[in-house]
């Protein structure tokens, strides 16, 4: 679960048009992001403190995570907890609809070239904020409940021995 304060109302209004990431997952990627397409506004989430996080991801307009995604990340639900449109790559992880519920046009194809797909999708949240922001909102209510979803699944397993129980889809 993740272990934030969503804000309580999310809106376009007053965010930067700007693309907030995580350099410790996409250092290269966005390295040539950032060369080909100069005059987007990029923000390395480093050095920074948590509440410095909070405050970058809750006034940019998207958070962008084309790393690797060994598992279900923290930091992409912290973004659409502050009301980030969150864009991730269609790999590990954020390649199912349980770990990283959004839209499939928010999943970046990662060939044949990811930062031309990334841009792409860029493209269209920013033709249209509201509704990317409003394609979002079942995972952005999610987030807050995901500590009683943990706790119950827990339960399950650990404590009335059901497995099978964890919203996954059996592979045959």
């Amino acid at each position: 679960y993740t272990p934030v304060a969503p804000l309580d109302s999310v809106t376009i209004s007053g965010r930067i048009p700007r693309v907030a990431y995580n350099p410790a997952k996409s250092r290269p990627i966005m390295a040539e992001f950032a060369r080909r397409w100069p005059g987007i506004e990029l923000l390395p989430l480093e050095n920074m403190t948590g509440e410095e996080v909070a405050s970058a991801l809750a006034t940019s307009l998207v958070y962008l995570d084309l790393g690797a995604h060994p598992g279900k990340d923290r930091m992409p639900r912290e973004a659409a907890a502050m009301g980030s449109v969150v864009l991730v790559a269609n790999r590990g992880a954020a390649a199912n609809g349980v770990d990283v519920p959004i839209p499939p046009a928010h999943k970046i194809d990662v060939g044949p070239d990811i930062v031309q797909n990334a841009k792409r999708a860029l493209d269209r949240v920013f033709a249209d904020p509201a509704a990317a922001l409003e394609a979002q909102a079942d995972y952005r209510a999610r987030i807050p409940r995901e500590r009683d979803v943990f706790d119950a699944e827990v339960r399950r397993v650990f404590v009335e021995g059901l497995e099978g129980d964890d919203g996954a889809v059996p592979t045959a």
